[in-house]
């Protein structure tokens, strides 16, 4: 009786863990995403030969790519985290 509850109990754990290493990871990917935004408008700059207006341009694309990934990943993971959540309460109930 004891070894199943703490079964039930480590999945759920385990489960939990992998969401919130997936959320690192989204993490992760959006600062990437910005950076890369950054970095391709300032080698664009310096092709260029003039001014910073390709590292301002660039970095605002990467936030908004980087802000709409994250959104859609996390709302994704929230979903999944729901789901696991209903059909976690009625295994232990």
């Amino acid at each position: 009786m004891v070894d199943s509850t703490r079964g039930a109990a480590r999945a759920k754990e385990r489960r939990e863990t992998g969401i919130g290493m997936r959320m690192a990871g989204l993490g992760f990917q959006t600062s990437s995403e910005v950076g890369a935004g950054a970095l391709l408008g300032y080698l664009f700059d310096w092709w260029r030969g003039q001014g910073t207006m390709g590292l301002v341009v660039g970095g605002v694309l990467g936030i908004i790519v980087g802000m709409t990934s994250l959104l859609r990943g996390a709302m994704r993971i929230n979903r999944e985290f729901d789901a696991a959540g209903r059909s976690g309460d009625k295994k232990d109930v």
